[in-house]
């Protein structure tokens, strides 16, 4: 049931290393890893850039001890950085955690659904749509695309731009009128594919984009050998659109569980 923290832990280990050269020093970029857990920062990204600066995997495997739940929580503190997430992990004994998370001041967020397609349920549809793997004239425009929408800032288009480059991460956009109109990408392996980063440009939205980035990003990983394709979202709330939610469940993918997240504000 918990691959799914797995291989999102694994891509965002793999974001990490897309960041070469001198862009880990430009933007603060670091990393802390304990035995089940991966915790990411970039302290010069703005504070909305909640899908950086976060810890995945607490509880994974086995309860942390304070001293390494401390030090997770340090990371972040003694950095300055602005905002943050601590995911808990679904099969984690709550009781202790959130009593430290608690203490630390961190406050229960947004939880995030996560969903799961096998390659069994999966049936490709058609689109007049253009959609392809990024080539190395468009991996500047898509990257824009996915910062603009994730609120990264451009600082942090540079590091985007190497996303396709990194071993494991494929990223895929849509064309219209011969512009890169929106991306999507997939990070594959163990045989599971986890897709993230579905943006579009606000001028093309709904046109479909994102239908058609699920679908041949799906496709894409289940000729590559995926027996399951693993993503997630905010949870539904009342009043939200929820945009993203719906064109997951339409590319076929059930919801399965709701992973819960603390910030500390």
């Amino acid at each position: 049931m918990f691959s799914s923290e797995y291989i999102e832990l694994q891509a965002l280990q793999g974001l990490y290393a897309a960041a070469k050269g001198s862009l880990r020093s430009e933007l603060g970029i670091r990393c802390l890893e304990t035995k089940d857990t991966f915790a990411l920062q970039a302290k010069r990204l703005p504070r909305s850039a909640i899908v950086i600066n976060r810890v995945i995997g607490l509880g994974l495997n086995s309860e942390p001890g304070q001293d390494e739940f401390n030090a997770l929580i340090n990371f972040y503190e003694d950095n300055a950085i602005e905002r943050y997430f601590v995911h808990l992990h679904p099969d984690a004994k709550p009781a202790v955690l959130t009593q430290w998370l608690k203490e630390r001041a961190l406050i229960e967020a947004r939880a995030w659904q996560k969903f799961e397609l096998s390659k069994s349920d999966f049936s490709e549809s058609n689109t007049a749509l253009t959609v392809r793997l990024v080539n190395e004239q468009e991996r500047a425009d898509a990257a824009q695309i996915i910062c603009d929408a994730f609120d990264l800032g451009d600082l942090s288009v540079p590091w985007l731009t190497e996303l396709s480059l990194q071993e494991h991460w494929h990223v895929f956009v849509a064309i219209i009128d011969d512009t890169v109109a929106g991306t999507g990408s997939v990070y594959i392996q163990n045989n599971l594919a986890w897709l993230d980063f579905g943006a579009t440009a606000p001028e093309f939205r709904c046109k479909g984009c994102q239908s058609a980035l699920l679908n041949a990003r799906l496709a894409y990983a289940f000729s590559q050998g995926c027996d399951k394709a693993l993503t997630c979202t905010g949870v539904d709330v009342e009043g939200d659109p929820q945009h993203s939610y719906k064109n997951i469940l339409k590319a076929g993918f059930k919801p399965t569980y709701v992973r819960r997240n603390f910030a500390n504000c």
